[in-house]
């Protein structure tokens, strides 16, 4: 976990928790594909979302993917002579990332339509929010919210935008442009009656660190010294974490868990995500789990209905921190393929060849 070239491990699950934007605005636009995944969808509303919500937004620039991508493949291949030599955020802008003045155009336009954010490290995409006013008239469709159960209530584009004429010399993709807010937005979150309610039974899971540690051959490495000590991991996560949860575990078991934050990937409300904190939660356990010696874990809460770039631009962000990227991502995500776009996949791509250019392991499941 803290040593070697970026692994990208993929296990397949076969479920449809997640979709993404394009799920909820083609069930807008009435065309129900999100059944596509064993779903029946949102409920088919157009209202128009409030014009100063703020909303997610992803250009991607004209840019070198190719060359990224055989960057990342040789700095992970044991053969190659750059192997374990990593790029530095500002070498994958320089080399890899759009042409300086085509970035700063297209800066200057979306600025001036409204957009408020920036280059992201990898130098080949625009990363910030707009209002719901502003993209509704740059991208040229209303943005309009659909209620989705008894919580939460997401705001899309009623069509699926296009690079605007503005943009047409200096971008290939927009992605993004969603929010998931709570259906009362006026709404507060109640105390509980007792400061101090009583601890749950502990739950069963008294084999789980040994199976862990059998099943995924770990107690070698964690034997050798292989703990994790000196790494941050940051997870992507649709369901709330419990704190209150994480403590039940550390009180029943006896291991620590690292620090954990947690933060929005964007605006969505926290209200909105309704209170399933299970798989979140087992998350975070299972991490201490396998390596005890993590220094920390950060969540980054993602609204399920928003591409994966969402979340991927949230926390390579911080590779322009002090203390830079973390060096494992985990995302736990389903998403449903028919209803993923090809302009969703085009960015995802590019943040996950930026992360292992840089050094950054990703492990999905």
């Amino acid at each position: 976990m803290c040593c070697g070239a970026p692994m990208i491990e993929v296990r397949a699950r076969p479920r449809c928790r997640l979709s993404v934007v394009g799920a909820a605005m083609v069930s807008v636009l009435g065309l129900s594909a999100v059944t596509a995944c064993g779903s029946s969808g949102p409920e088919r509303v157009a209202n128009q979302a409030p014009d100063d919500l703020a909303l997610s937004v992803i250009i991607g620039l004209r840019r070198d993917d190719a060359g990224l991508a055989a960057a990342a493949l040789e700095r992970s291949t044991p053969s190659e002579a750059t192997y374990l030599d990593w790029l530095t955020p500002e070498e994958v802008a320089a080399q890899f990332g759009a042409p300086a003045t085509d970035a700063a155009a297209a800066l200057e336009v979306l600025t001036t339509a409204g957009f408020v954010g920036g280059l992201d490290p990898t130098g080949g995409l625009l990363v910030g929010e707009m209002s719901a006013a502003d993209a509704a008239t740059f991208f040229g469709t209303p943005i309009v919210t659909v209620p989705l159960g008894e919580t939460g209530v997401l705001a899309v584009p009623r069509e699926r935008p296009d690079v605007p004429e503005q943009l047409a010399d200096y971008a290939t993709e927009v992605v993004g442009l969603t929010v998931l807010i709570d259906r009362d937005t006026t709404m507060t979150v109640a105390e509980p009656a007792d400061p101090a309610p009583a601890a749950p039974p502990c739950p069963d899971v008294l084999g789980l660190g040994p199976l862990l540690r059998d099943r995924y051959r770990l107690q070698p490495l964690l034997d050798a010294g292989a703990t994790g000590e000196g790494v941050t991991m940051a997870m992507l996560e649709v369901s709330p974490t419990s704190q209150r949860a994480i403590d039940l575990f550390e009180a029943c078991r006896p291991f620590e868990i690292p620090p954990v934050s947690v933060v929005n990937a964007d605006a969505s409300t926290p209200e909105a995500f309704a209170d399933r904190a299970v798989e979140s939660t087992l998350d975070v356990a299972a991490a201490a789990l396998i390596a005890p010696g993590l220094d920390g874990i950060d969540i980054h809460q993602v609204n399920p209905y928003a591409p994966l770039a969402v979340g991927l631009a949230a926390v390579m962000a911080s590779a322009n921190t002090p203390d830079g990227l973390p060096a494992l991502i985990s995302l736990s995500l389903g998403f449903c393929e028919p209803l993923v776009t090809d302009a969703e996949i085009a960015v995802s791509e590019r943040l996950l060849m930026g992360a292992a250019a840089m050094g950054t392991s990703v492990i999905a499941s």
